[in-house]
């Protein structure tokens, strides 16, 4: 369902998204590579809606996890009169990955980001011990540190399209929009 938040802003800023996985999920890895195909300089999003598109001051992908159900979806701040247009590019960029798999280079672009990004957040001795403990109190073993990279190397485009199909479904999708109204 949309909604709309009148504000008197010089930009408008707009949230896309879907209803997520919870920490436990088996499709988790293959949810955080899909993200990173998405997101950062080199993801689909930047690419097409700020690059090519010149729709977006920033856009990034959104993802939350959680006991219960977090969220997935996209974030996009743009110029009032973009707003429609940055919106409908937003949706086509899910619906692209529910009807096509992402190219073998995104997807170790992905998985060498990601497992980089896990090992370098982990160096320090303070950061192992509050994960291990976390991760012990949510019931995933402390040790799921280890085991979290060992499940995104295995992660296949096939994967991120099955996820995608699983999550990105037109009719449960939810957008928020804040800023002028036109």
């Amino acid at each position: 369902f949309p909604s709309h938040d009148k504000q008197a802003r010089e930009q408008v800023h707009l949230a896309y998204g879907f209803r997520g996985l919870t920490w436990d999920d088996p499709d988790r890895a293959a949810l955080d590579v899909l993200t990173t195909v998405l997101g950062g300089h080199g993801g689909r999003l930047f690419r097409e809606l700020r690059d090519r598109q010149s729709l977006a001051y920033s856009v990034s992908p959104l993802v939350s996890y959680g006991c219960d159900p977090g969220l997935v979806g996209a974030y996009i701040a743009c110029a009032p009169e973009k707003r429609e247009r940055a919106m409908e590019a937003l949706r086509l960029e899910f619906e692209n990955l529910v009807s096509k798999p992402p190219s073998t280079t995104e997807i170790e672009r992905a998985i060498s980001y990601i497992v980089g990004s896990h090992e370098m957040g982990l160096q320090k001795s303070d950061a192992q011990t509050s994960t291990m403990a976390l991760m012990e109190l949510y019931g995933f073993g402390y040790d799921d540190f280890l085991v979290y990279p060992k499940a995104v190397v295995k992660v296949t485009a096939s994967d991120v399209q099955r996820v995608a199909t699983r999550l990105f479904v037109a009719n449960k999708s939810v957008d928020v929009t804040v800023g002028p109204d036109q």
